[in-house]
């Protein structure tokens, strides 16, 4: 008996709601090409298409899609949007059934082809959707990198997308990306002033980085004490992330380094370099560590807003000290007293660092 068609799945089919329709493109006069080439593909002129995409991570390729598959989709045409590696491990077809797929699409659109690198199946299946596609039939396919990405692929395949239109997309430039923040801070009714967005604008270069920086700033407004961010506030968060509390237990740690070498617990959170200061402040960063299980990234922010490489360096240099140090044994065991809620005692702060 005749078998019915392998069908598509209906999740793989583009549908245009609009949200997309007002995030802004990469602009820039290096752009020009490549935003040419979609509005083309958008327009349905002949002979942009297929064509290939390509860039470093986070430069919009992602977004050019989804604005040409809206495009088309609002067209009427049937638009197939999605990452390569879901396309293929939901579809039913083979590359012998290759063209059965444009009996069902009108278009294909195919995000971060890189990873189909030692897949064989979909990179056959692939090149036979290409070999069999209607000439109307727009496809434009993404790829993370450059050409040199499909280096892992069989021949055939790689060579058959290496004589597709090649297009780099380059990092957006400084209106590009101050738009795109103006758009999320809608989006997440987000009030910034324009100095802040600048500021964010010059401290992330891609589309990605813009994302989630906007997440941890999002993330302190939710705290109405941090709703009047100052521009150092949002240096710091754009190095590290917000500053939290982190776990019930580390603010008694830290009050208790500041009483071993007298001083304030904001001096321990702080930028000074005194002996005494240095060295509480990294005790107190390898108890919270290894009692507290406080992951490297939110140390840095409980102390300070510091990078977790400079955590990553405290530990362990208190955990190579206490090897013979007997001042270090004697601060991290007081303030392991404090982990475990008890009493520390009240030995003398000179005796804890030395002269």
């Amino acid at each position: 008996p005749q078998m019915a068609p392998a069908r598509i799945p209906d999740a793989l089919f583009f549908h245009a709601d609009g949200s997309r329709d007002e995030m802004p493109l990469p602009g820039g006069a290096r752009n020009a090409f490549p935003l040419a080439m979609a509005r083309a593909v958008a327009l349905r002129e002949p002979g942009h298409s297929p064509f290939l995409l390509h860039g470093e991570k986070g430069t919009g390729k992602s977004h050019l899609l989804q604005h040409m598959a809206a495009s088309l989709a609002r067209q009427g045409l049937r638009v197939i949007l999605a990452p390569a590696a879901r396309f293929f491990q939901h579809c039913p077809l083979e590359e012998q059934t290759a063209p059965l797929f444009w009996q069902q699409a009108d278009a294909l659109f195919l995000d971060d082809i890189q990873t189909l690198g030692g897949q064989p199946r979909p990179q056959r299946l692939l090149a036979a959707l290409l070999a069999h596609r209607p000439e109307t039939a727009p496809v434009v396919l993404a790829l993370e990198g450059g050409p040199d990405a499909l280096g892992a692929w069989e021949p055939g395949p790689a060579a058959r997308v290496r004589q597709l239109f090649s297009a780099e997309l380059t990092p957006p430039d400084m209106e590009a990306r101050m738009r795109y923040l103006q758009q999320c801070c809608r989006e997440n009714a987000l009030d910034l002033p324009r100095e802040h967005l600048r500021l964010m604008a010059r401290r992330a270069a891609h589309f990605h980085g813009l994302r989630s920086l906007l997440l941890r700033v999002k993330s302190a407004w939710e705290d109405d004490a941090a709703r009047h961010l100052s521009l150092d506030d949002l240096e710091r968060l754009a190095r590290t992330g917000p500053v939290q509390a982190c776990h019930a237990g580390h603010e008694q740690i830290l009050a208790e380094a500041a009483r071993c070498c007298d001083a304030a617990p904001a001096d321990i959170t702080g930028t000074g370099r005194h002996a005494r200061l240095v060295m509480a402040r990294q005790a107190a960063m390898y108890v919270c560590r290894r009692h507290l299980g406080l992951s490297y990234p939110e140390l840095g922010r409980a102390f300070g807003g510091r990078d977790h490489s400079t955590v990553i360096h405290a530990v362990k240099k208190i955990g190579k000290m206490l090897e013979s140090n007997k001042d270090v044994q004697h601060l991290v065991a007081r303030l392991e007293k404090c982990a475990h809620q008890e009493q520390p005692d009240s030995s003398p702060t000179d005796k804890l660092f030395g002269a």
